[in-house]
């Protein structure tokens, strides 16, 4: 997300395709996907996982050509559902990749751009690109790459959000900073470079035939407490890992939200070198938490 410039503001590096921004703060590791994904538990109605439905769509995982290329692949959660397939990742951010192996995954890994893939022309029988062609620069360049490493009888999978999508949190969004900052305020969304209204033109320059596939679901939150409390990890050291979210022992929240377990400080963000604590008044954490 970013906001949109105003009349005389210089904008920057669009953090929504920024190389550093996404290697660094948005996808430095797998553990703040990881986080993300969690507020989908709350989709309602419920239905089977999204990897089951996305691949009944092309017959099932077994009819599924390999090898089988993951183009952002991420923190792995579609290759997971591919146990015994020949399978590579590809993502562009290397914290990403290196989560892959302690999660279970023995394929190859390269740390490569969608938009120059370092594959052979015709090398793959299934190309997947989900959730992530949003972030490219040129998606009509990615859809032409990913044309290419695929066999002529290949399929691309590529999953995407729909353009009202978390359109509620949004607009609020967008009214209170426009009432906080008393001028007109806009977030660019990530998702909107990439729709699911409009990703068939983009993909239809490399590809003659691009079927579209709805899965309608609405995300019904109950609390606001953060989604990610219920699903805790252990604090790594320092040794292992520069940052960490604070994470309660068991499934229940502290009684002071956001506040850093024994042990650790909060500093500002993901991946940051700078220590200086990020507290609010009350000592709550806003950025993250070095342990």
């Amino acid at each position: 997300m970013t906001p949109s410039a105003g009349a005389g503001d210089d904008p920057g590096p669009d953090p929504r395709t920024d190389r550093r921004h996404l290697t660094t703060i948005s996808y430095g590791t797998g553990d703040l996907l990881a986080d993300r994904q969690q507020l989908y538990r709350f989709a309602q109605p419920k239905k089977e996982p999204i990897t089951e439905w996305l691949f009944a769509l092309v017959g099932g995982p077994e009819a599924l050509g390999e090898p089988i290329v993951d183009v952002g692949a991420g923190n792995g959660q579609y290759l997971s559902a591919l146990p015994g397939r020949r399978r590579v990742a590809l993502d562009l951010s290397r914290g990403m990749l290196r989560g892959l192996r302690p999660a279970g995954f023995a394929g190859p890994v390269l740390e490569t751009d969608a938009q120059a893939l370092p594959l052979a022309a015709a090398s793959a029988g299934t190309a997947m690109a989900n959730h992530m062609l949003y972030h490219v620069p040129d998606i009509v360049l990615a859809g032409l790459e990913l044309r290419r490493v695929l066999r002529p009888d290949g399929v691309l999978l590529a999953v995407t959000n729909g353009r009202d999508h978390l359109a509620e949190l949004g607009r609020v969004l967008d009214e209170t900073v426009s009432e906080l900052a008393g001028r007109p305020f806009h977030l660019d969304r990530s998702g909107e470079r990439f729709t699911l209204e409009e990703g068939h033109d983009p993909l239809a320059v490399a590809f003659a035939s691009v079927d579209c596939h709805h899965r309608r679901t609405e995300l019904v939150v109950p609390d606001t407490w953060p989604a990610w409390w219920a699903s805790p990890r252990p604090c790594p050291t320092a040794s292992s890992s520069p940052t960490c979210w604070p994470r309660p022992s068991g499934g229940s929240p502290p009684s002071s939200p956001g506040m850093a377990p024994s042990g650790c400080t909060c500093t500002r963000a993901p991946l940051s070198a700078d220590d200086t604590p990020a507290v609010d008044q009350v000592g709550r954490c806003t950025g993250t938490v070095r342990c």
